[in-house]
């Protein structure tokens, strides 16, 4: 079993949730978010992913602030974020959702991103 670190009270004043996150080795966020998200039926041809390259990630709390910006986007069906690599691994629905409004999406949250090849 992996040891995990809790940051819950950071991500609480932050977002004024109280939901606690916890991540593991790597800084990938394992908690679910505080909304349910609907289930929605996407073709598999529909499906793209895409990795976005992530800056101003520092702490604990930034993963979970930037997969909340991302989920939150109509058309993302995934998202799954590395503090260690600083990145986000985004499958979205590509009728519904742009990469550049992933793109626009983080750095509303404060997290400037780039697409990577």
């Amino acid at each position: 079993m992996k040891p995990f670190v809790l940051a819950g009270v950071l991500s609480a004043a932050v977002l004024g949730v109280g939901v606690a996150i916890a991540t593991g080795f790597g800084g990938r966020v394992v908690a679910p978010t505080s909304e349910a998200a609907p289930a929605v039926e996407v073709a598999a041809t529909d499906r793209a992913t895409a990795t976005l390259a992530v800056d101003n990630m520092y702490c604990a709390s930034c993963p979970y602030i930037v997969r909340t910006a991302l989920t939150r986007t109509p058309g993302v069906i995934a998202a799954e974020v590395s503090l260690r690599d600083r990145t986000a691994v985004v499958t979205y629905d590509r009728k519904a959702t742009t990469v550049a409004t992933l793109v626009a999406a983080t750095t509303a949250a404060g997290y400037p991103s780039r697409a990577l090849p």
